[in-house]
């Protein structure tokens, strides 16, 4: 289980690269104030999503299944991370769109696309089974933001998740 001291020495790394400090060259001062809040929530809380950004508050909150998974933590710390950056930066346009992307791309580097959800690794399925989350026999399932624009809606989750 990844420890919440490992997601901000980790989250507080990546707001010190290079390509980020870029974005806020013009108003460094907002990268020197920011100051990103991490809560785990337990239990079957974001059972689709695995973390939200609350952007004007600079928390994240992540599932507590994503931190059976060091990788998928991390994937979901940058994912949630560029969005309050978004928010901090005032650009517009879609919460997954092209502004977006180019954030998460300063904040994750050339791999970025792969931060735009989560996927159903052993350790995160056996957390989500134990968790009651999802039935016995599930065992390809992961959620993809860009997938759909309807994020956060049934049909967003249908589109979303692949169930063989």
């Amino acid at each position: 289980m990844v420890k919440e001291n490992t997601l901000y020495r980790y989250c507080y790394k990546l707001l010190d690269r290079k390509e980020v400090k870029e974005l806020f060259k013009e108003k460094p001062w907002i990268l020197t104030f920011l100051k990103p809040t991490i809560e785990i929530a337990k239990g079957r809380t974001y059972r689709i999503s695995g973390a939200m950004a609350f952007d004007q508050g600079n928390k994240i909150k992540i599932a507590e299944w994503i931190l059976s998974d060091l990788i998928e933590s991390r994937r979901m710390i940058r994912h949630e991370l560029a969005h309050i950056l978004h928010f901090r930066l005032k650009r517009t346009g879609h919460g997954h769109g092209e502004e977006y992307l180019r954030i998460l791309e300063a904040v994750s580097g050339k791999k970025f696309e792969q931060d735009l959800g989560w996927s159903l690794t052993k350790k995160v399925l056996n957390a989500r089974k134990q968790l009651g989350i999802i039935k016995e026999g599930v065992e390809n399932e992961s959620f993809r933001t860009r997938d759909s624009r309807k994020v956060g809606t049934e049909s967003a989750f249908n589109a979303s998740v692949n169930i063989n």
